[in-house]
């Protein structure tokens, strides 16, 4: 909680956002979250991932979506060994890489040198972490590589315009930017950017209704046909989607069709998810809220749903709650 302590009172921020806020709810949320960090104070991983909860439920208004918990994160057990890198200054800067490396042999190789004339030691600290990473589940991903931005803001300005032009370097080698690169990317920037003084992409003007109807279609689409389960019909996923549609209070729109793994449509999804980041703090809960709901409506949120809402919920600058496995 010490994270807060240079910052005015959560409440304060959120009236300056919200003047007519209640205050409802909150102070239940605040309660939990603290007796959640106390509880656990002698366990340095939960600790860790307590604050991480902290730093986004700080940046907005509370009440998105009905919660049982506050864990943003999977609490998947991280290796210990992984945790060390995450907060180690150096070996943090190759969590991002390894994550981004292909699996075709020669596009690795060409991602390798890349890593090599950027920086040999990183080029080689990378190539330990893939040898880690064998018997590790794409479960312990994303807290992984939360649990490393306080380590990755270590590096001077210049080191880390440097690092993030290399990001981007590893992610298009192979011609094209796939969805888990683009949630890696955001959340880097999201949270280390402001650090080094770099602006994040001007907020768009408010969009109509149309725009941003438009917009919550193809984000929920996006959502509900990657995290389908194998076992879902077209129903369920009509179902689904119809959840999130009704929630964020569209009734006009539609599950649109599957479409192939390419930039451009990745390039429309990231613009669909910047259009809904321009709206007023109250709409984007309601957008959060479906959004949550369409991934929780199976039962169980899975690995790829949760990395992309997070990275989701940090372009729109908004918490992200109810995202407990149920």
């Amino acid at each position: 909680m010490s994270l807060l302590a240079t910052h005015p009172p959560l409440r304060q921020r959120i009236l300056a956002i919200e003047p007519n806020w209640d205050g409802r709810f909150s102070e239940d949320r605040w309660q939990k979250a603290r007796e959640h960090v106390k509880e656990h104070e002698g366990d340095h991983k939960q600790q860790v991932l307590g604050a991480v909860t902290t730093m986004i439920l700080s940046s907005a208004v509370l009440d998105v979506a009905e919660i049982s918990d506050l864990d943003l994160v999977s609490e998947t057990e991280l290796p210990e060994a992984l945790v060390a890198i995450a907060h180690d200054a150096f070996a943090a800067r190759a969590i991002l890489p390894v994550l981004l490396l292909a699996t075709d042999t020669s596009l690795r190789e060409q991602q390798m040198h890349m890593l090599s004339g950027f920086d040999p030691a990183l080029a080689e600290q990378t190539e330990k972490l893939t040898k880690m990473l064998k018997d590790v589940s794409r479960g312990v991903y994303l807290p992984w590589v939360l649990m490393a931005m306080p380590a990755l803001k270590l590096q001077s300005a210049e080191q880390y315009r440097g690092y993030k032009r290399l990001l981007m370097q590893l992610i298009r080698a192979d011609k094209q930017i796939d969805l888990f690169e683009w949630c890696l990317y955001q959340l880097t920037g999201h949270y280390c950017d402001g650090h080094y003084g770099i602006r994040r992409r001007a907020r768009m003007l408010e969009q109509s209704e149309d725009d941003q109807a438009g917009a919550f279609e193809r984000v929920a689409s996006m959502l509900v046909w990657h995290g389908r389960q194998s076992d879902s019909s077209g129903a369920d996923l009509e179902r689904h989607f119809n959840l999130a549609a009704s929630t964020a209070g569209f009734y006009n729109i539609e599950l649109l069709p599957q479409q192939p793994c390419a930039e451009t449509e990745l390039k429309a999804f990231s613009e669909a998810v910047f259009i809904l980041a321009a709206a007023g703090p109250l709409l984007k809960s309601r957008y959060l809220k479906g959004l949550v709901r369409c991934a929780r409506q199976d039962g169980k949120v899975s690995v790829v749903e949760r990395e992309l809402l997070t990275a989701v919920a940090a372009v729109m600058e908004s918490p992200l709650i109810g995202l407990e496995d149920q």
